[in-house]
């Protein structure tokens, strides 16, 4: 690709998250990415999907993603897209990407990033402080990890009766892949809980942002256990779409609230690095 490809009629603003990737996924089978946002402009962004990333995958020109961000752009939120370009940074190594944001989306908490100011808004009209918020987030993502939990014992009992692989076979499937997903579903809703107490009783934010919160736990805790290729071999294809997507429809609320607690610790980051200004994201050298 050219330079030429990637230019928009828009004013674009740099912009970075800090080195703190957000979890994204493509919209077709949900597999998840991090990515960096490197720029906006009033209707679409460019992002950096690094090597170095734990969750790392190609996308391609046209495909619908997921970047379960809210960008707000005259009043109305977006946090997802289409793919209008790639190329690859070979300076980064990281594939760049130009996202033409799409359809309008409602705002789950009240955070999202101004395509217009750059800023990261945080609107406390149902909380006090942040720290309910915080709170609220993480309890949230301990509700879905356990309704998960349960989603998925319920369909273990069904599997067995349904599955296009024999019974017997199964069960072996059952014990050494669907029981150990089940496990590591209960051992993270565990953790979120306990991070969930420690939030609630902290102090203030800054003993959340500074000693409590870490970003590589959390990272562990809510990327999704499940992966729909496990089971493509012992469902149909009509039991995957019915049953496994709709797990995977409900992950995206994790990595809603993910980047939500991201955005969040930046703005805290930003705030004391430079009291008493604006909590904007970053700024690189094409900032207006």
């Amino acid at each position: 690709m050219t330079n030429e490809t990637e230019q928009r009629r828009e004013a674009r603003h740099g912009i970075t998250s800090a080195v703190l990737p957000f979890l994204g996924n493509r919209a077709s089978d949900y597999q998840p990415f991090q990515y960096l946002i490197q720029d906006i402009s009033a209707t679409g962004l460019k992002i950096a999907l690094p090597r170095w990333a734990v969750f790392r995958d190609i996308l391609t020109p046209g495909e619908s993603i997921h970047l379960q961000v809210p960008f707000q752009f005259e009043k109305q939120m977006h946090a997802s897209g289409v793919v209008a370009w790639q190329k690859w940074d070979a300076a980064t190594e990281a594939q760049i990407c130009g996202i033409a944001l799409d359809a309008p989306t409602p705002l789950v908490y009240p955070v999202h990033i101004s395509l217009e100011s750059r800023a990261i808004n945080v609107e406390l009209h149902d909380f006090a402080a942040i720290e309910p918020l915080l709170v609220q987030i993480l309890g949230d993502s301990a509700l879905v990890k356990q309704g998960l939990g349960i989603y998925l014992r319920h369909l273990d009992a069904y599997f067995y009766r349904t599955a296009v692989i024999t019974r017997e076979e199964y069960a072996t499937f059952s014990d050494v892949v669907l029981k150990e997903i089940m496990a590591q579903v209960q051992t993270n809703y565990n953790a979120l809980m306990e991070l969930y107490a420690r939030v609630r009783d902290a102090q203030n934010q800054e003993e959340v942002f500074s000693h409590i919160l870490d970003l590589d736990d959390l990272n562990r805790l809510m990327t999704p256990e499940v992966a729909i290729e496990l089971f493509s071999r012992v469902l149909s294809v009509e039991e995957v779409d019915l049953y496994l997507k709709a797990i995977k429809a409900l992950e995206q609320k994790l990595f809603i609230n993910y980047n939500t607690l991201i955005m969040l610790y930046l703005q805290n980051l930003i705030r004391n690095f430079h009291p008493g200004s604006p909590a904007k994201m970053p700024c690189q050298d094409r900032c207006a």
